[in-house]
């Protein structure tokens, strides 16, 4: 089959194409949109419980490649077809790694000594860099700002 390469676009193949740039957009900017928004005290469950955020994401990716897959029209150019399939291959390789982060961070199970939000905090002590011991229990009344800088 030939294919006519200055056949004009329908409407129907125009909004096909919004709708493919659309949902391959999402699952690519995906962990750019995730990052920002798990920081904000606001949307501490967004980080929980990111579920919601990724059927989105998966959605859009279900839809980027059912575009792509009815796009095999001639108004569709081979070229534009190969750039389609590499920018859905691109989302779903996106979409592997906003996964993969994010799952293995939010299904981390809660420490067996942390205390809950709210409690008392434990009694410790820190030395400070110039040697001098610092402890929680001394400091009852008094603000306290404690920085730990961790290593994960």
């Amino acid at each position: 089959m030939t294919e006519r390469a200055n056949e004009a676009p329908t409407p129907q193949d125009r909004r096909l194409l919004w709708i493919w740039c659309l949902s391959t957009f999402f699952p690519c900017v995906g962990i750019f949109l995730y990052l920002p928004a798990s920081t904000q005290p606001a949307l501490e469950s967004f980080s929980e419980e990111p579920h919601v955020f990724s059927s989105f994401l998966g959605l859009c990716l279900l839809v980027s490649t059912a575009v792509l897959a009815r796009a095999i029209t001639p108004a569709f150019s081979r070229a534009l077809r190969r750039r389609m399939q590499a920018g859905s291959g691109a989302a779903v390789v996106f979409f592997l790694a906003y996964s993969s982060y994010v799952y293995s961070f939010s299904a981390l199970p809660p420490a067996p000594d942390a205390p809950t939000k709210g409690a008392i905090a434990p009694d410790f002590s820190v030395e400070a860099p110039e040697g001098r011991k610092w402890t929680l229990s001394e400091m009852k009344g008094d603000v306290l700002v404690f920085f730990y800088r961790g290593h994960w």
